[in-house]
């Protein structure tokens, strides 16, 4: 994690991680060869924590590289507690706060990014038919 580029979201994260939050949750979203999405108590995309922290995006020009872990959000203001990591390089507006990349574990995040999908309620085929369970998120501090 990088404190030093966004520290209120590593700090918000490592709150979460560290009361159990994402232990037992699921990835909702899994969009090909660009993101996994997971965070969301209710797997829905639409779940929080029930408190909002500010957005700390990089600034512009940063590319969103294949390992890259950011926070989800619905727009400005919206960050809860829904994160991604980058499956491939992307060119993103500079919106989501980046506070972390994967240093290990590639083979598992390819695993995960084709894995068959069905069609979410937006027609995005995103939605893994196979549950993607969060068994323990732990913080190493």
């Amino acid at each position: 994690m990088d404190p030093a580029a966004a520290p209120q979201t590593v700090n918000s994260f490592v709150f979460l991680a560290q009361e159990g939050f994402f232990d037992g949750t699921v990835s909702h979203r899994v969009v090909p060869d660009f993101v996994i999405q997971a965070g969301d108590p209710t797997a829905t995309g639409s779940g929080s924590p029930g408190y909002r922290i500010p957005d700390e995006p990089p600034t512009d020009g940063f590319l969103y590289a294949r390992g890259v872990v950011a926070m989800a959000n619905a727009g400005a203001g919206t960050t809860g507690s829904q994160f991604f990591i980058m499956t491939s390089d992307a060119n993103l507006p500079p919106l989501y706060s980046v506070f972390g990349t994967v240093i290990e574990g590639f083979d598992v995040i390819d695993a995960i990014n084709f894995l068959p999908k069905g069609v979410s309620a937006r027609g995005e085929p995103s939605v893994p038919l196979e549950t993607l369970y969060i068994e323990q998120v732990i913080v190493d501090l």
